[in-house]
């Protein structure tokens, strides 16, 4: 298995689109994640995160997305991310333990990380989440 530390597996910065309409969380977490040495992309709904996956030339490597947003919520726009990016691996973000569990219940075992998180949780979500992702493509 391999140990994802600040953001880099190997030679590989790893990349995170983050998703979350309001715009305070969006910049606290896209600091976390700078600070841990990823490469954060950043959307404030779904559609606009569908059109910077479809543009961004490099590997996406996780969505980080809260539930709750207008328009279209986490769930949907991870199904509809992984239909155009098949590899890119998923971890939800809600501030409400009962989204949190009627939506893990709908996607089986889905990862998800409750609001507020502190730096050192989310990054060690993150890893865990990726680690897992690794393991299955070595096999």
């Amino acid at each position: 298995m391999f140990r994802i530390a600040n953001g880099v597996q190997g030679n590989h910065r790893k990349t995170v689109l983050v998703v979350d309409d309001e715009a305070p969380i969006l910049g606290l977490v896209r600091t976390m994640l700078e600070r841990a040495g990823y490469l954060v992309l950043e959307a404030s709904t779904g559609s606009e995160a569908l059109q910077i996956a479809a543009h961004h030339p490099n590997a996406i490597d996780l969505l980080l997305t809260d539930i709750l947003m207008p328009e279209m919520d986490g769930f949907q726009l991870a199904q509809q991310l992984q239909a155009q990016r098949p590899g890119v691996r998923v971890l939800y973000m809600s501030g409400y333990l009962d989204v949190i569990s009627r939506g893990a219940g709908g996607l089986g075992a889905a990862p998800c990380i409750r609001k507020p998180f502190k730096q050192h949780a989310l990054t060690e979500e993150i890893a865990r989440v990726l680690e897992a992702s690794a393991g299955i493509q070595q096999s």
